[in-house]
């Protein structure tokens, strides 16, 4: 792999959601950088998407996305050169603080969200005007797609079955994890951080995945967590030493409304 070309798992990411802890654990795919690298820190950038757990509250519940950027000391060294006062770091267009280690290092982690569904992110690394690190990231969250096919309506009463229909991107296979979690968002009696269990299993057929309801009232999200396959995230870096991903496998939200 060479320098700013796509790369797999890098650094060791400290304090971050645990689908970015996983990112960036390749440090020695560092070394041997030159040229223009070695004149200005040289980051890594890992973004995961990870569904909220346990949310205190209902604003709480959805997909976080981390970014983390990271620089590693130079080969034979142990610390970092100091950060040029012109370096920016942003992600989606908004300017981070540069946050260092105890080693002078570059280690800025930020979360965007909670939010539904997962767009496209994007990161930057700029020196003054020039851009001389970018990365975009799609596809972190594909079962923020997923679509409720029955009821059409979304309203259900206790023990109606609904019908979940999953994105193109998990079509197929049976859940990991076979109960639906039910999150009430309107009666903050009924909250609970880590939902409610469907009162029977799932069950996967040619239409999508079937399930009964538990007994709840007004606007509620719908998921299944532990998807068995979910498809790698797309991403495409220039200028950053490693750059990575990690793409959640929930799927959902979908939304009903429960009725007494």
């Amino acid at each position: 792999m060479r320098c700013g070309e796509r790369g797999g798992p890098g650094g060791i990411a400290r304090g971050l959601v645990p689908a970015v802890a996983l990112l960036l654990t390749w440090v020695s795919a560092l070394a041997g950088c030159g040229g223009d690298e070695a004149r200005r820190p040289l980051l890594s950038v890992g973004v995961g998407a990870s569904w909220s757990a346990s949310p205190a509250t209902p604003q709480d519940l959805g997909y976080v996305v981390t970014v983390l950027f990271l620089e590693v000391p130079p080969p034979g060294t142990s610390s970092c050169s100091p950060v040029p006062d012109s370096t920016r770091l942003s992600v989606n267009g908004q300017q981070l603080v540069t946050v260092l280690d105890d080693t002078g290092c570059v280690n800025t982690p930020v979360a965007l969200g909670p939010s539904w569904q997962v767009g496209r992110i994007t990161v930057e690394v700029n020196e003054g005007d020039q851009v001389v690190s970018h990365g975009e990231f799609e596809n972190l969250a594909p079962g923020g797609g997923a679509t409720l096919a029955m009821p059409a309506d979304g309203v259900v009463q206790s023990g109606d079955e609904i019908v979940v229909v999953p994105t193109p991107e998990l079509p197929t296979g049976m859940l990991a994890q076979s109960f639906a979690r039910f999150y009430p968002l309107d009666d903050a009696g009924a909250w609970r951080p880590s939902g409610v269990l469907s009162p029977g299993e799932a069950t996967r057929l040619a239409d999508g995945i079937h399930v009964r309801v538990p007994a709840f009232v007004g606007r509620t999200a719908v998921v299944f967590a532990g998807m068995p396959y979910v498809p790698d995230p797309t991403f495409s870096c220039t200028g950053f030493a490693v750059c990575t991903a990690i793409a959640d496998n929930t799927l959902g939200p979908v939304f009903v409304t429960g009725v007494p």
